[in-house]
C-alpha cells in the first residue's frame, strides 16, 4: 500500500512543482500590459488603500458572522461522511482511479462555486456595483475552501485551518517567486500543523497579508466593476480568482491528504 500511495503522492508533487515554475505573460498579457499599467495609474491612491481595507473588513465579517451560516450550507457532517466513504475505498485499494474518486468532491465543489461566483460578480457588476460585492465575493472564497478541505477529511472550523486557507488564496493569486515564498510558508505551516508546534502566524496578521494580495490582484477590475455597464467583466474577474483558488487548494488538500496516508515525508 505504502508504494501505491507515494507513486500518487510523487504524481501531485510533479504537479505542484509546475505550478511554482517561472510563468511568462501570455501574448495577449504582454500586448494589453501597458494598457493595464495606465489604468492601475490613474486609480488614486486613496482608493486603493480603500480596496485593500474593503477585503479586510470582508473578512473580518466573513469570519465574525458569516462562517456559521457557509459552515450551514456546506452541511459538513454529510460532506465528511462522503469523504470516509471513499476514503474507505482508497485505502482498500490506493489507485490513481480510487483517489480520484476522493478528489471529485473537491472537485465538483469548486466548479459549483466558481459558477455561483461568476454569476454573482457579473449581476453586481452590470448594476455598477464594485466594493459592496466584497464580503460577498470572499465567503464564496471561504465556502469553496471549507468545501474543499472536507472533501479531503479535513475540518476546517479551527482557526489553524482558516490562517492554512488564506495562504492558499496567497499562494494561489501570486506568481514566481512571490508564489514561491509563499508555497514556502505553506508547507512550514503544514509542518509545524502536523507536529503541534507553534505556527509563528496569527489570523489577524494573515488576514492583513491575503487582503493585500486580493486588493492587488483585482485593484483594476474592481475599479472597473464600479462603473455602470462596464462592470459585467466581474463576472468574469470573479471567475478567473474563485478557479485559480479552488485549482490551488485542491492540489494542496490532496497532497495533505496523500502524506497523512504515507509516512509523511514532503517530496520537494
Amino acid at each position: 500500500m505504502e508504494k501505491n500511495v507515494n507513486k500518487q503522492l510523487k504524481k501531485v508533487s510533479r504537479q505542484e512543482r509546475k505550478l511554482l515554475r517561472e510563468q511568462r505573460d501570455s501574448w495577449l498579457t504582454y500586448k494589453t500590459q501597458p494598457a493595464r499599467d495606465k489604468l492601475d495609474a490613474a486609480i488614486p491612491e486613496k482608493l486603493k488603500a480603500g480596496l485593500e481595507a474593503a477585503f479586510y473588513k470582508g473578512f473580518k465579517l466573513v469570519f465574525e458572522k458569516g462562517d456559521a451560516v457557509i459552515e450551514k450550507t456546506i452541511n459538513r457532517e454529510k460532506a465528511l461522511l462522503r469523504h470516509e466513504a471513499r476514503d474507505e475505498i482508497f485505502m482498500d485499494n490506493p489507485s490513481g482511479k480510487n483517489l480520484r474518486k476522493v478528489h471529485r468532491q473537491a472537485k465538483n465543489a469548486g466548479a459549483a462555486n466558481t459558477l455561483i461566483a461568476s454569476v454573482e460578480g457579473g449581476a453586481l457588476g452590470f448594476f455598477g456595483i464594485g466594493l459592496p460585492d466584497i464580503p460577498i465575493f470572499i465567503g464564496m472564497l471561504m465556502r469553496t475552501l471549507h468545501e474543499t478541505g472536507l472533501s479531503y477529511g479535513v475540518d476546517t472550523e479551527s482557526e489553524e485551518e482558516r490562517i492554512y486557507a488564506l495562504l492558499l488564496i496567497c499562494g494561489a493569486l501570486t506568481k514566481n517567486e512571490e508564489r514561491r515564498r509563499f508555497n514556502h510558508q505553506i508547507l512550514l505551516f503544514e509542518k509545524r500543523l502536523k507536529n503541534g508546534e507553534p505556527l509563528g502566524m496569527s489570523l489577524e496578521e494573515q488576514i492583513k497579508r491575503t487582503s493585500e494580495v486580493l486588493s492587488r490582484t483585482l485593484l483594476t477590475a474592481k475599479f472597473v466593476q464600479g462603473l455602470p455597464v462596464i462592470g459585467v467583466v466581474g463576472g468574469a474577474v470573479n471567475y478567473a480568482v474563485t478557479r485559480k483558488v479552488a485549482s490551488f487548494a485542491q492540489l494542496k488538500y490532496k497532497k495533505r491528504y496523500l502524506l497523512g496516508k504515507s509516512e509523511g515525508k514532503v517530496l520537494e
